[in-house]
């Protein structure tokens, strides 16, 4: 009985299941399109009027289907009239979609297209961090103004000049005895400008007027140079703007170099930043290629980068990850572009002999570093807007830079940069400064690389101070190889720097060593000429001594023939003559040395009072250290001679006087010297005054008259009591510090201590 109920159930089944087979699937009310759902991106722009012109390029572009069928997506339609308009500026089209180029045409199509349904409240409220949160102060600001369009150029083919496996310059086909085949990493990017953006930057809308030539207003949104009509149309896999211009591709740095404006070209610029590229190969898209899946002949690809200058120039990606494609909607750059015509008025005026100064032979024979400095002061990792041009920026080399803009002769915003098309180069302060001399003269070539290798130059050039700078020439370092350079590689450009010790023996030179040499040779201050030796501080931390009675010039210890040597060099400077803006350099013939030499070493040439500081305890029998002065601390200490101890018969003091006495000649946090320049006033001693209490300390004061090569002090009256006019080896001794024990360097040590023999006691 069961089976037979079964078997009628089965038959029911059955027919049921014929009946609805029978009928269209899309009849069924399951199935049937909601009133609400309007159509996916194609169906729905159909629909919307004065977008026709727009409609017929997806048509045209077969991407009707493609955004009709799958994938989200973000379509700026621009309205009928955008396109009239782009037609009367490309007559050659004849009014009509049909008449560009189907390349072209689908490149304009995929550049109105961007990845993913952007709402317009999103459009505003990215980062590189994803949906913006007001309360995370890390990504709570709308800096993301970027968007990915579906625009992606094909693999590139460069034409090279090898030299050696690793070496290779990007030239003209002609020149070239080789190509690479770059891999096209990113889609195009296009801004999308809106207030808040601006906000952020503290910009205007003069600044997207300055490149766009078109008021901006706040309450709207812009797409590149195009404004948004209205308010998104939604579809069923995305959104639909209408703008009012069509936006033709925006182009990158290397396209721009490329195209020019008009008379003025840029092809100076674009081959020196084609002597630096780096070609990688990129094996993962090289065996993705269809004919290395079929076993054909193939290219390999290579990714190609330019890690000496500030910013790929080819790369749609932008920011300090530039292989993340997710920093790109925040990052831009920006680029300074001189024309070829202001470019060789440079090379006459200032970088060649051309100048008047013995400088580079020719553009030709500067060297790569030189080169280097020029592109990357033409280049920012951040976009110059109108505020930056009024007001002063940044470029790629730290330079503060102020454009004219009446030499401005093209503007334009890329997709990569913004780029300023200029009437004349941006001087780089490596060439203004007092460096100047030293990167325009080859012949010092070895002194310049070492500044580079070193990386010493950004402490050299600043545009605030005065300086003294004092370098060597080639053939100075050659003739007593105290340095040298070592070549490992020509053609790469690769070397290291050497020396020839007093026993013949090659000495590396590390970076530390070599930069701690060349700031030696960096006054921080220029001379007055008053005293008979001027003391001026150096940016190792050591002093410069001029002797303007003799017209030399030394480091704290007299200079040496060679690398260590131990015959005494006279150093005799010479002006050299360009015009610098932050103070002189001067030619020599050697290296200046500063004493390796320990307080409680020298104190024992004073034996009476190193005597006192024994018995006091004021200095540690064993260790040689003093509880009552700080490592590093500047002191300058008046030593009374033995004869003036015994004048007031010291050995009769107690013990507590005599520590009142020797902590009243020593200054703390000064180095005084007897050039005048220090001013005069009360300073501070290490002797604790009467006045102090408990919970306060209070030093005693003493009051010193500075002049040139003399030191007067004064007593409670204004009278002078004692003076220390300056004198060889008894006044400006300096002594140093060790400031890395690691390390057996000499030129570890900077100068913490002067002392001045006296022939008086200093009392209060």
């Amino acid at each position: 009985m069961l089976t037979k109920k079964l078997k009628y159930l089965g038959i029911l089944i059955s027919s049921v299941f014929i009946l609805y087979s029978c009928q269209d699937i899309q009849d069924q009310e399951k199935y049937q399109h909601p009133e609400w759902l309007v159509g996916k991106l194609y169906t729905q722009l159909k629909s919307v009027e004065n977008t026709s012109v727009f409609v017929r390029a997806l048509e045209l572009t077969g991407y009707d289907t493609i955004v009709d069928v799958t994938g989200s997506f973000t379509i700026f339609a621009p309205s009928d009239e955008a396109f009239a308009a782009y037609f009367s500026d490309n007559p050659e089209y004849g009014s009509s979609v049909e008449n560009i180029p189907p390349d072209d045409l689908l490149k304009l199509v995929k550049y109105h297209i961007i990845q993913n349904a952007w709402t317009k409240d999103q459009i505003q409220s990215a980062d590189i961090g994803g949906w913006i949160d007001e309360d995370d102060p890390v990504n709570n600001k709308p800096r993301g103004y970027k968007r990915q369009t579906l625009l992606k150029y094909p693999n590139t083919k460069y034409w090279i000049k090898s030299k050696t496996g690793e070496d290779a310059v990007i030239v003209d086909s002609v020149s070239a005895n080789d190509f690479k085949l770059v891999y096209t990493e990113s889609r195009k990017y296009i801004p999308i400008f809106f207030q808040e953006y601006f906000n952020i930057y503290d910009l205007t809308g003069e600044d997207y007027e300055f490149y766009f030539d078109r008021t901006f207003s706040g309450s709207e949104i812009y797409y590149a140079g195009a404004q948004i009509l209205g308010n998104e149309i939604f579809a069923e896999n995305g959104f639909i703007y209408i703008i009012d211009k069509v936006v033709s591709p925006l182009l990158n740095t290397e396209e721009l170099l490329k195209k020019g404006n008009g008379n003025d070209t840029y092809n100076l610029m674009l081959n020196m930043i084609n002597e630096f590229p780096l070609f990688t190969t990129n094996l993962e898209k090289t065996f993705e290629q269809e004919a290395a899946r079929a076993g054909n002949y193939f290219d390999t690809l290579f990714n190609l980068d330019y890690p000496d200058i500030k910013f790929n120039i080819t790369s749609e990606l932008c920011g300090p990850q530039t292989s993340d494609e997710t920093y790109t909607i925040r990052y831009h750059n920006g680029i300074i572009a001189p024309s070829d015509q202001a470019f060789q008025s440079f090379f006459d005026e200032v970088l060649t002999s051309a100048s008047g100064y013995p400088h580079w032979a020719s553009f030709e024979s500067v060297p790569a570093e030189i080169r280097k400095i020029l592109i990357n002061s033409h280049m920012t990792s951040s976009p110059i807007y109108k505020y930056d041009i009024d007001y002063g920026f940044r470029n790629a080399e730290s330079d503060w830079v102020l454009i004219d803009e009446s030499k401005i002769h093209n503007k334009y915003y890329g997709s990569n940069a913004t780029f300023i098309g200029l009437d004349e180069v941006v001087i780089p302060r490596a060439f203004s400064s007092v460096t100047g001399p030293v990167y325009l003269r080859p012949g010092y070539s070895t002194f310049m690389l070492a500044m580079e290798d070193a990386k010493v130059l950004p402490a050299i050039k600043k545009e605030e101070g005065e300086y003294t700078f004092y370098p060597i020439p080639d053939y100075a370092l050659e003739e007593d190889s105290s340095l040298l350079v070592d070549w490992i590689d020509r053609d790469l450009n690769r070397y290291k720097f050497i020396a020839y010790n007093s026993e013949k023996k090659k000495v590396t030179i590390d970076k530390n060593e070599l930069g701690r040499r060349i700031l030696n040779h960096v006054g921080t201050s220029t001379p007055t000429g008053f005293a008979s030796k001027e003391f001026i501080e150096n940016l190792a931390g050591n002093f410069i001594i001029i002797d303007n009675e003799n017209n030399t010039v030394r480091g704290g210890s007299p200079s040496v023939h060679g690398y260590e040597g131990d015959s005494v060099v006279t150093v005799t400077p010479a002006l050299l003559e360009e015009p610098t803006d932050n103070g002189l350099t001067y030619s020599v013939n050697a290296w200046f040395i500063n004493p390796v030499l320990d307080l409680y070493l020298k104190l024992i040439q004073y034996p009476k009072f190193m005597q006192l500081l024994q018995r006091v305890d004021f200095i540690d029998d064993f260790s040689w250290e003093s509880d009552y002065m700080t490592e590093g601390e500047y002191y300058t200490i008046f030593i009374p001679s033995d004869s003036a101890l015994n004048a007031i018969e010291v050995d009769t003091l107690s013990d507590e006087e005599v520590f009142k006495l020797i902590s009243y000649h020593f200054v703390k946090g000064e180095l005084i010297f007897t050039d005048g320049k220090k001013p005069s006033g009360k300073y501070e001693t290490l002797r604790i005054d009467d006045s102090s209490t408990e919970l306060i300390k209070h030093y005693s004061t003493l009051d010193i008259q500075t002049s040139p090569d003399l030191i007067e002090f004064l007593d409670s009256e204004g009278n002078v009591y004692a003076s220390i006019p300056e004198a060889d080896e008894k006044t400006n001794v300096l002594v140093t510090s060790d400031t890395d024990e690691e390390t057996d360097s000499r030129y570890d040590y900077i100068t913490t201590i002067v002392i001045h023999q006296i022939d008086k006691v200093l009392q209060k």
